[in-house]
């Protein structure tokens, strides 16, 4: 059986202490389930219930914090199996190791081996052994692997006696896993075994509907929030922004920023843009983040150096293209205010006449 699910699928920087969060038990809160909107994840969720109970292993591709481990353990979750999910990326270790990782040794198997190791692939017997980066295993890995998937089991490092553990295995990749054959990183005989169901996970810029809902779902569990539940929340003109954001990493980096943002947000009642951080800027290519001033604040910078967005954006710490844009989305009139200032400048260059002459008149008289 092969289903593929693929879509056609600081602000005020005074160091108030609201309320105190240990840091030792504070990590950045994480996106949990399937969270959103659009076509994609209503779909996606469907097939994990529908592949879930199914005896069949599985090989997840999409690009970095796309939700690749979350979607495995769900697949985990839905097949009622009563062993464990363990997960492990093949980066995560180096190639010299991970065969020992996942395959164990026995004691005596070489100097240093004092103790038993059981391999992950043992340790998951009966449950699910998530396996990511496939592009990173090593050729005898993958040849280990093979032998293991067709049925014949494997034997730890320093014995001959076989195991075959029962193990669901899932597997993921950045890339289409047929590209990493092309390229020599993987077996074209083990992608065969490994992709007996593919599920493709679509970049967040594809289907920024689901933007917002994942950073409320973030905003819910924050650790900023106060004892009575509530928090700041996004403002219009933030959520618009962060769906624009191309999001390179995904998910995840989209709650790095909203982690952030509430952060620089506390005690307030909305996260604004300026509360995002500067990398959210560079990424758009844009430069960085407005400062705490809002539109009023423009406003005034723009009026007092009459209408000069170089020195505008000098009084308000950003640069000229951040005024710009700032002032089409914002509806300023530029013009307009360029037209007080110069009148302003010449009423004031009249009473300064007037006023010297004023002077030089006291002066002589006294």
């Amino acid at each position: 059986m092969s289903l593929v699910v693929a879509d056609r699928t600081v602000a005020d920087p005074s160091p108030r202490v609201l309320y105190a969060v240990p840091r030792s038990s504070w990590t950045p809160p994480a996106v949990t389930e399937l969270v959103g909107v659009s076509d994609h994840i209503v779909r996606l969720r469907a097939s994990c219930a529908a592949v879930g109970p199914l005896p069949r292993r599985v090989a997840i591709t999409g690009e970095t914090g796309t939700g690749k481990g979350l979607v495995a353990r769900l697949l985990h979750q839905y097949s009622a199996r009563a062993g464990p999910f363990i997960q492990r990326g093949a980066g995560e270790t180096a190639p010299s190791l991970l065969q020992d990782e996942l395959f164990g040794h026995v004691r005596g198997a070489f100097t240093g081996a004092t103790e038993r190791r059981v391999g992950l692939l043992e340790a998951a017997d009966g449950g699910t052994l998530f396996l990511d980066e496939l592009q990173d295993l090593s050729t005898e890995v993958q040849r280990a692997l093979l032998l293991f998937l067709d049925g014949h089991g494997f034997a730890p490092q320093g014995t001959y006696r076989r195991i075959q553990p029962e193990v669901r295995l899932i597997s993921a990749a950045q890339r289409p896993l047929g590209e990493l054959v092309e390229e020599g990183l993987l077996r074209r005989d083990l992608l065969y075994r490994l992709r007996q169901v593919t599920i493709v996970l679509r970049p967040l810029r594809e289907r920024p509907e689901d933007v917002g809902p994942i950073a409320e779902s973030v905003l819910r569990r924050h650790p900023g929030r106060g004892p009575d539940g509530r928090g700041a929340m996004l403002s219009a003109r933030t959520l618009a922004l962060l769906e624009r954001h191309p999001w390179p990493g995904n998910v995840r980096e989209l709650a790095a920023a909203v982690d952030t943002a509430a952060w620089m947000a506390l005690g307030g009642e909305t996260i604004e843009p300026e509360h995002l951080p500067e990398w959210f800027f560079e990424e758009m290519g844009e430069c960085p983040r407005p400062s705490v001033a809002g539109e009023s604040g423009l406003e005034a910078a723009l009026r007092a150096t009459s209408g000069n967005v170089a020195a505008a954006a000098r009084r308000m710490g950003v640069c000229s293209k951040t005024v710009r844009r700032r002032i089409a989305s914002g509806g300023l009139d530029l013009a307009a205010i360029r037209r007080e200032g110069s009148g302003s400048a010449r009423c004031g260059g009249r009473l300064q006449s007037a006023g010297g002459g004023t002077n030089a008149a006291g002066q002589s008289a006294q």
